[in-house]
């Protein structure tokens, strides 16, 4: 029998020599095969990269948060496309970010509802002109200004082209227009012409030198309507340097009754040509020289110098209608 000092002796050799023919793997602290120092470099970058994103989204946060802000101050201070362009720019950041969908939906819908109110008033101010510009063909019209009156018109045209009362309008003013050419062409053979002498006109506002000029239009415009025969000028400066009298000094009207009987002249012209803000209005009066009375008076008026050779030969024309 063995001793139990004896056994135990051999079962340490036996552990020994399996030991030694089969030696257990070195043990590493890692169940995958990594050593140690592996685990710490991986645990350490996972926790740098984590750190990283964290900081990469308080970051984005950050701008998206400055975005939002400067979009809020677009949005209040009622510049709806500047809004909308901060709130792209936050889609590039963050591109679902909800906040910059509202603020976009909320600016599209404050540009359709002021584009709305801007046509609004577009329409009414038109509106407002065309009724304007009516009211001053219709005068103009009133006044048998035929050409003010169609031009007029055409501007209400411009601004609404299937306006039936200024092509109503239109049509009717260039009737009368041809109606009043036709009356002055038949003046000469439904009446006798007789003489009339035209006065200078009075300067009220505007230069001597102008009322004359104007003066000398009107007298050419009255002999285009061949409903008169005129008094030349010069025999007209004349008879009133023999009278001892000037143009210009010849102001009262029975002065100028007074020349007008010493050049045989059935009717005399006066008036005056001034100057009221910026308008030019030129008057005249027809004068009966036997009675001394006046038969008839018009006005015309213009905006600017230059235009009084349009409104004297009107004058001269509806002078010759009512003659």
């Amino acid at each position: 029998m063995f001793h139990s000092s004896d056994i135990k002796a051999k079962i340490f050799l036996y552990l020994i020599v399996l030991a030694l023919l089969f030696p257990p793997p070195t043990y590493t602290g890692s169940i995958f095969g990594k050593t140690t120092g592996e685990i710490k470099r991986i645990h350490e970058e996972r926790q740098k990269t984590k750190s990283e994103k964290l900081i990469a989204e308080r970051k984005k946060k950050k701008m998206v948060d400055e975005l939002l802000k400067e979009a809020n101050v677009y949005y209040g201070a009622g510049r709806w496309y500047k809004t909308i362009d901060i709130c792209e720019r936050i889609f590039l950041i963050d591109p679902g970010n909800e906040r910059a969908k509202k603020g976009i939906a909320l600016a599209r819908k404050k540009i359709n509802e002021e584009k709305s109110k801007n046509e609004e008033l577009a329409r009414k101010t038109r509106e407002k002109e065309i009724a304007q510009l009516l009211i001053k063909g219709k005068k103009y019209f009133n006044s048998r200004k035929w050409s003010k009156a169609i031009n007029e018109f055409n501007k209400v045209l411009n601004l609404e082209p299937m306006n039936i009362q200024a092509n109503e309008l239109i049509t009717k003013a260039k009737e009368k227009q041809k109606e009043d050419k036709y009356s002055i062409k038949k003046i000469s053979i439904r009446k006798e012409k007789y003489t009339i002498a035209v006065m200078d006109l009075q300067a009220q506002g505007v230069s001597a030198i102008d009322a004359v000029v104007i003066s000398d239009l009107l007298r050419t415009a009255i002999v285009t309507t061949n409903a008169f025969t005129i008094v030349e000028r010069g025999r007209l400066d004349q008879v009133i340097g023999e009278l001892g009298y000037q143009q210009s000094g010849c102001t009262e009207q029975e002065c100028a009754v007074k020349i007008g009987k010493m050049l045989n002249a059935k009717k005399i012209v006066v008036g005056s040509v001034g100057r009221l803000g910026k308008l030019y209005l030129i008057n005249i009066r027809l004068v009966d020289v036997e009675t001394g009375k006046v038969e008839s008076a018009d006005q015309g008026e213009c905006s600017s110098i230059e235009e009084t050779r349009i409104v004297v030969k009107r004058l001269a024309e509806r002078l010759a209608i009512r003659r």
